[in-house]
C-alpha cells in the first residue's frame, strides 16, 4: 500500500464520500466514519486508504505512518491537525500557553509538504492537547 509503515487498519462504512489519502473522523453510527468536516475535528479515526463512495466500507488506517493530503506547507516534526472541510491536514504550528483553547492532533508529520494537496507522511497518534 502506497508507502504505508506499521499499518494498523479498520474499515468504516462511508457517510458520504470519502477520498484516498483523506483524514476520516467518527461518523454517526458505529463503524461508520466520514471526511474530517472542519479544522481542528474532534474524534479523529485514521486516514483513508481508498475511495469510497457514500454507504460503502472504506479501509483506513488508525496507527502508523500513513500517506495524507496536506492543506498548505507542513515541516518534519510538525503536529498536524484536520484543515477545513475536505479531510486535509495542517501544520498545528506554535501554541502560546494560556490560550484556552483545545487541539485535537492527528498525528506528528514525517515528511514535508510545501502546497496544498501535496502528499506526505504523518506517524498518527490521535491525542488531545489543552493550551490552559
Amino acid at each position: 500500500m502506497k508507502g504505508t509503515i506499521n499499518l494498523w487498519s479498520d474499515t468504516v462504512v462511508a457517510e458520504g464520500a470519502i477520498t484516498d489519502r483523506a483524514a476520516v473522523v467518527a461518523g454517526t453510527g458505529e463503524k461508520q466514519g466520514k471526511i474530517a468536516p472542519e479544522t481542528n475535528a474532534k474524534k479523529v479515526k485514521g486516514i483513508a486508504l481508498q475511495d469510497a463512495d457514500d454507504g460503502k466500507t472504506c479501509a483506513i488506517q488508525r496507527k502508523g505512518i500513513a500517506e495524507a493530503i496536506a492543506a498548505g506547507a507542513i515541516a518534519i516534526g510538525d503536529y498536524v491537525i484536520t484543515s477545513g472541510a475536505l479531510g486535509r491536514l495542517e501544520s498545528l504550528g506554535t501554541l502560546s500557553p494560556g490560550t484556552g483553547s483545545i487541539k485535537y492532533i492527528a498525528g506528528q508529520a514525517e515528511s514535508a509538504a510545501s502546497v496544498a494537496g501535496d502528499i506526505f507522511e504523518v506517524n498518527l497518534s490521535p491525542n488531545l492537547v489543552n493550551v490552559a
